[in-house]
């Protein structure tokens, strides 16, 4: 969730059943070397626990002493070895870890962490191209010292193709089946009904989501007496922490943002100009909502698309 878990939604998140965030991926180098990045990266709040701080990096020096500032800060340490995106090609780390030449390099990040953390050290990984390399992996995490092990369940693939298809809960579970340590389970949910759906069938401690919650940040709940949650007020509660945090000084207003997370709240597919969404309401085309969201530069200006786009679904 690439600039996506901001305090504002992990809050939001929490308020509808979520029991761990994770904060965006924040870059260890920087840390270390940029005295003026965590602060404009890490915001916390007293009602934002338990939370995982998630670090990526390939050397275990660097990505400790990044560890060390952020741990008081937290709950756990998480290391990613998920990301598939160009810039973890570039900078080798991320899912570009997971080929086997780098295993020792990433063990031994987990061992340094391990043994100089006051808190537990998680890690998430994607599954490797062969099932047995995958759980030799996951069973070396464990034994440098990862506490707990998130797998999303496909591969690293390509820049195109890297979501196509479903997650492989099977590869899942067997790699729970393999380890001592907790294992969540990220991948195909959508719905609450997949979110129990999928701890059954992956016997896995815990269930985590990315996109389905960006979507649909109310998804590891359920409404209560049968009244259902609408979409208008949870986006509103959104748009009031920001204003809140805000004036507390916790989180200063990001429009750009917020911007990305109204894409995901009106159900967009595709990029730039080309994207369509779900939910138009009085828009009488997908490029016109596109406009107006790319011209909002205050609240009531999210508060306006918001009405304009939701509120005919609670009819």
């Amino acid at each position: 969730m690439v600039g996506q878990s901001d305090l504002p939604f992990r809050l939001l998140c929490r308020r509808y059943g979520a029991d761990v965030a994770y904060t965006e991926m924040f870059y260890s180098d920087r840390i270390v070397n940029d005295p003026s990045y965590l602060p404009s990266v890490l915001h916390t709040h007293p009602e934002d626990t338990p939370l995982v701080i998630q670090l990526c990096g390939n050397d275990p020096d660097t990505v400790t002493a990044a560890a060390l500032k952020c741990e008081d800060r937290c709950n756990a340490i998480d290391i990613n070895l998920g990301c598939p995106q160009k810039r973890a090609e570039d900078g080798l780390f991320g899912a570009y870890l997971l080929d086997k030449k780098h295993w020792p390099r990433v063990f031994a990040v987990v061992e340094s962490l391990s043994k100089n953390l006051t808190v537990p050290v998680f890690c998430k990984i994607r599954l490797c191209n062969l099932p047995k390399e995958s759980i030799e992996l996951a069973q070396g995490l464990e034994k440098a010292g990862c506490a707990c092990l998130a797998v999303h369940g496909r591969k690293r693939g390509s820049q195109r193709n890297r979501r196509q298809g479903p997650a492989d809960l099977g590869a899942i579970r067997t790699i729970r089946e393999a380890l001592t340590i907790p294992v969540i389970a990220n991948g195909n949910v959508r719905t609450y009904a997949d979110v129990q759906a999928n701890r059954r069938f992956c016997s896995c401690e815990g269930i985590m989501s990315a996109e389905g919650v960006l979507g649909n940040p109310a998804i590891f709940s359920t409404s209560e007496k049968g009244k259902p949650r609408w979409l208008a007020d949870i986006v509103g509660e959104y748009l009031d922490l920001c204003e809140v945090l805000d004036r507390e000084g916790k989180w200063q207003l990001d429009m750009e943002c917020i911007r990305a997370h109204f894409r995901w709240f009106l159900g967009k597919s595709g990029h730039g100009q080309s994207t369509r969404f779900k939910y138009l309401g009085n828009f009488k085309h997908h490029g016109a909502l596109y406009e107006d969201l790319q011209k909002a530069v205050c609240i009531e200006d999210f508060r306006t698309i918001a009405h304009v786009c939701l509120e005919k679904i609670r009819a």
